[in-house]
């Protein structure tokens, strides 16, 4: 879990119901997995704004989960604003550190979905009201909430990709049911996991109470 970061409830901070015990974001077989990070727009300096913005869709690689870091057919950045993005300098930083390893085609292709699933958690924050618990509560009841950033007041969704290369809104237990199970290969073609891994994914899951389309079952 990053360090700055806390998960919220109404008695303070502590984890959010449903997620992994340890911070670890687990793809559960699925291509690949992250989160989309919103501003609200009450944190300080760059964080404070007066609408919520968008911050970044982020694979969680290495100590952050067990998403791979899936490299993109043209890696070159833009030159100029995505929809959602005001800096160019700070769109670029988003997707020389999270966009590269998002499994996408290119920045447009990544941008292009970064505004896309954006859109309507931004609404729904918009519409909550004006205060910062009143966004959270509203984003709470409505989205896979992973991680709050207390700090700077800013909100994890759940994310995951399939192997079209889109990512969508899921919660972790879902990853498998909505994104499917499969793997990139070296070549950035998605394939099958092969029967036995996903025999041993399968047993894996059941160990954790998990079935094998994702949900939480005993």
């Amino acid at each position: 879990m990053r360090s700055d970061y806390l998960a919220y409830t109404s008695s303070g901070a502590s984890m959010i119901e449903g997620r992994s015990s340890n911070g670890y974001l687990d793809c559960r077989g699925s291509p690949s997995c992250g989160v989309l990070t919103l501003e609200s727009g009450f944190g300080s300096g760059k964080y404070h704004h007066e609408l919520p913005s968008v911050h970044g869709l982020w694979p969680e690689v290495g100590s952050y989960g067990n998403a791979p870091c899936l490299k993109p057919v043209d890696p070159a950045a833009l030159d100029h604003l995505s929809g959602c993005y005001d800096d160019l300098s700070f769109q670029t930083h988003e997707w020389d550190k999270h966009g590269k390893c998002a499994g996408v085609d290119n920045a447009e292709d990544y941008f292009d979905q970064v505004c896309g699933l954006a859109s309507k958690p931004l609404n729904v924050m918009v519409a909550a009201g004006e205060t910062w618990e009143d966004m959270l509560q509203a984003m709470m009841e409505q989205f896979p909430v992973w991680n709050v950033d207390e700090s700077q007041k800013q909100v994890e969704i759940t994310a995951c990709a399939g192997e079209d290369r889109i990512w969508r809104i899921a919660s972790e237990d879902e990853f498998s049911s909505v994104c499917g199970m499969g793997e990139f290969s070296e070549n950035g073609v998605v394939t099958t996991i092969p029967e036995k891994r996903k025999s041993a994914v399968d047993t894996q899951h059941r160990l954790r109470g998990i079935s094998s389309k994702g949900d939480v079952v005993g």
